[in-house]
């Protein structure tokens, strides 16, 4: 899930209403009274995108979502598929969705979970196709994210220790003996002096990285084509990425990896077959195995499955890789081989598998790449080569709260 900064929101904080409420049936006819004093609209705190839906977080605590609900993964089987983004909940403090499955952070300090739930991974104690119900954690874990890494779910506590649910058959996230642990409740995959005190964590189905608040990166699972970007061959222990040592942020794709550092500088690792280490490439050598800088001046990142993200301090929005929906955002269906300029004052950038989110700093929402499932929220189901604008209404309730 990607949780913007109160100081990127500045212009955000000062919407209004008129210049946002929208829907497939009222995209001209903005403003109904003409008399009416603006309202002003709540901003945009979080996004999160997966395959075939897309969720923003309101700061008042009103969720939006807009795509497919085919496992329930929106909070309910009764929520129908819908093209534009609509109200499923409020009181929601955070969230982060698979595609099938979803974790909802309340404002209350509970934790409620839905949708798919075939390998335990929603920390329900019991395994099953489907569940939809506030689970109990361990007693002294306080959640502060969580991250899907293939048949797995992570859950990163505020005191900085990870917690782990699900039968990880794919072993992306690794206990200090180099075991995958599962199963069908959360047990804690910190120990001491191995995963403490981490800030945030980045992954996919095969691999997962941590960011630890010293500001190194450490990293586990499948290491075939060099995306840990550490000494070890992979499938043990975490081990510490190569020459990073002042860490703010992480982004991981399929294969690849990308690390933010405090000055601005931006590395990266993996897999590179569409380009989507954004630096210099060559199409014989496939894979970087060791963290390379691949730009300066950035302030976020966002990775998809082979596409990644850039945003500078100035608010100018870069992509890089595989552009087979038009995700890159340039308007082209080929793929860039090195990041290239998609728009200017931007805000936050939010990455699904094949489609992304741009927060402009006028508060406006655009949306760009595959839209099967009518995750853009455009209303309609055509993939989008270039950024268009999505409105929100904030009246709507879809079936859930």
């Amino acid at each position: 899930m990607f949780r913007t900064k109160s100081a990127l929101l500045a212009g955000a904080s000062a919407l209004w209403l008129s210049s946002m409420l929208a829907s497939c049936d009222l995209l001209g006819n903005l403003l109904p009274d003409d008399h009416a004093p603006p309202v002003k609209a709540p901003s945009i705190a979080a996004m999160s995108l997966c395959l075939r839906n897309s969720m923003i977080l309101l700061d008042d605590g009103t969720l939006l979502a807009t795509g497919a609900n085919g496992s329930g993964e929106l909070g309910s089987l009764s929520i129908e598929r819908s093209y534009d983004l609509r109200q499923i909940r409020t009181g929601v403090a955070g969230m982060q969705s698979n595609g099938s499955s979803s974790f909802f952070m309340m404002q209350d300090g509970g934790i409620f979970v839905s949708g798919n739930n075939a390998f335990g991974q929603l920390g329900t104690g019991h395994a099953g196709n489907y569940a939809s119900e506030e689970i109990t954690l361990p007693a002294g874990a306080v959640p502060e994210q969580f991250l899907f890494a293939g048949s797995a779910a992570l859950m990163r506590g505020t005191n900085g220790e990870v917690w782990i649910s699900g039968d990880n058959n794919e072993g992306a996230a690794r206990d200090s003996a180099g075991a995958a642990p599962s199963g069908d409740s959360f047990i804690k995959l910190s120990s001491p002096g191995y995963l403490e005190n981490v800030a945030a964590m980045a992954g996919s189905a095969g691999h997962v990285v941590f960011l630890l608040s010293d500001g190194t990166v450490w990293a586990c699972g499948d290491n075939s084509d060099g995306r840990l970007g550490t000494e070890s061959p992979g499938g043990g222990a975490a081990q510490p990425m190569l020459y990073i040592e002042d860490a703010i942020a992480v982004a991981a794709g399929k294969t690849h990896t990308l690390v933010l550092e405090s000055d601005g500088d931006l590395y990266a690792c993996g897999g590179n077959a569409y380009g989507q280490l954004g630096g210099e490439y060559d199409p014989s050598i496939p894979a970087c195995t060791a963290p390379s800088k691949v730009m300066s001046r950035v302030s976020a990142i966002a990775a998809g499955d082979y596409t990644s993200y850039a945003l500078t301090e100035r608010g100018d929005l870069y992509a890089s890789g595989l552009n087979d929906y038009g995700q890159v955002g340039n308007g082209t269906g080929g793929d860039a081989h090195g990041f290239i300029q998609v728009l200017s004052d931007v805000a936050a950038v939010a990455a699904g598998p094949k489609h992304a989110f741009f927060l402009k700093k006028d508060g406006t929402l655009w949306a760009v790449g595959h839209n099967y499932f009518g995750q853009l929220g455009d209303c309609t189901v055509t993939a989008r080569a270039r950024p268009v604008q999505i409105f929100y209404r904030d009246s709507m309730n879809a079936g859930g709260d």
